[in-house]
């Protein structure tokens, strides 16, 4: 017979044994928790106690409260900023990396912008890192913009910045040209179920305008859904079918690894099926993706389960390394006595020929720093630097083995706030 379900008061003892029996379960490090943590602590300090230091992306969430996962600028203030030191006149800079469109932010900041103050302090190489996290704790802040020119920061205008329930997602494409080519460019920040039809329309248009090459730019790409991925991945080429395999996925001793078909990762989504694509599809045998530290995740899902069905030509920098996917876990009982949701990671992935395991990171073909090569242009112009590399690539003016070299001089990136944002491989689990 089971036990019988408590009653009374929900103690702390009660929550972390719910927390360390679902770990013991399905963690992938469940063979490296900390079991000697003090069950009577706050939940949320034993999570932390009790999780293998190898287990870098489990988190534990009071929904609608309190959670371990930092909140981030993006999702705060809806935009990314890198800090770097400025080395004509040695000072610290802000620099603006991306805005999501559509929130009041987009209209005061844009890539590219640089800034020297926040709240009028001014930033050094000892207080920046101090002033970014403050910054997550108020709900607005103000930021002095400054032009950088040949060396020399002037002061622009002052912004107010407010907190802004921002869109998670931002798709953009366009067309970009070189002598001889039709090039798709695509845009994505996220891997977002809810969007999914967004990916199908523009790939679709792509497909009837007519396009030669692609580039996916994943820079900011912080990852989502893998349904979503799998969508994307299986409009790219007609070497992929409904049962070609998206991902392997590799659990604990006691949790059965799963191995999911394109057409199967599709339907964890609410999305088409792989049969509705039909001649959306497109017939390309290479496609170039752009990379930064901040590309994780679903992003690197696609960079690297492409690879068994596709030429996938890496520009940028190694991304993050984030080569695991998690479960949500809440309490299903009818009486329900644990509010807390939590998100273990549960999965090694996989691609079809079983490459993976790259916690530090795709390499990419083609090193472009992005910091090196300032100033920034807008999402998806020609003149951007990476793009421009890219475009040079795409037209065989550069050599296949022509390193980019520094414009100027090496910028020294201090803070990267784009690193703050954690989305993770959420998964379906099967058959629980």
């Amino acid at each position: 017979a089971s036990a019988p379900e408590p009653t009374g008061p929900v103690t702390n003892t009660e929550i972390n044994t719910w927390i360390l029996d679902s770990l013991k379960r399905y963690n992938y490090y469940n063979n490296q928790l900390v079991l000697s943590a003090d069950k009577n602590q706050d939940p949320k300090t034993y999570f932390t106690a009790l999780k293998s230091t190898n287990d870098r992306f489990s988190y534990l969430e009071l929904p609608g409260g309190s959670t371990s996962q930092a909140v981030s600028c993006r999702t705060k203030f809806g935009f990314d900023y890198v800090l770097f030191k400025e080395p004509t006149t040695n000072k610290m800079l802000g620099l603006i990396t991306m805005v999501l469109p559509s929130n009041l932010n987009s209209t005061l900041l844009k890539r590219g912008d640089y800034f020297n103050k926040i709240n009028n302090v001014e930033l050094t190489e000892s207080n920046s890192t101090q002033i970014s996290s403050a910054i997550l704790t108020n709900d607005s802040f103000s930021i002095q913009k400054v032009s950088l020119q040949n060396g020399t920061i002037s002061p622009q205008a002052t912004k107010v910045i407010s907190q802004r329930i921002t869109p998670k997602q931002n798709i953009y494409y366009t067309y970009l040209y070189t002598a001889s080519k039709k090039i798709g460019y695509l845009y994505l920040s996220a891997f977002e179920n809810a969007e999914v039809a967004n990916y199908v329309s523009a790939l679709g248009n792509m497909k009837s305008d007519g396009i030669s090459e692609l580039i996916l730019d994943f820079r900011y790409n912080a990852g989502g859904d893998v349904s979503a991925a799998a969508t994307l991945c299986a409009m790219l080429t007609k070497s992929i079918t409904a049962s070609s395999v998206f991902i392997k996925y590799k659990g604990n001793s006691l949790y059965p690894e799963r191995t999911d078909t394109f057409d199967a990762a599709m339907k964890l989504g609410t999305g088409p099926k792989f049969a509705e694509l039909g001649d959306m599809v497109l017939n390309l045998n290479r496609v170039y993706v752009l990379s930064t530290k901040s590309t994780a995740s679903a992003a690197e899902l696609v960079i690297n389960n492409l690879k068994p069905y596709l030429n996938v030509i890496q520009i940028g920098e190694t991304s993050r390394g984030k080569d695991e996917a998690s479960i949500s876990i809440s309490d299903k009982r009818k009486t329900k006595r644990i509010e807390y949701t939590l998100h273990p990671i549960v999965y090694k992935v996989f691609n079809a020929t079983g490459e993976g395991n790259y916690p530090n990171g795709l390499i990419p073909k083609y090193t472009f720093i992005e910091s090196e090569h300032l100033p920034l242009a807008e999402i998806g112009k020609a003149d951007d630097p990476m793009i421009a590399n890219c475009l040079l690539r795409i037209d065989g003016i550069l050599p296949s083995n022509a390193t980019p070299s520094p414009i100027g001089i090496q910028n020294k990136v201090l803070y990267n706030s784009s690193l703050e944002n954690t989305n993770y491989l959420n998964i379906v689990p099967k058959n629980e």
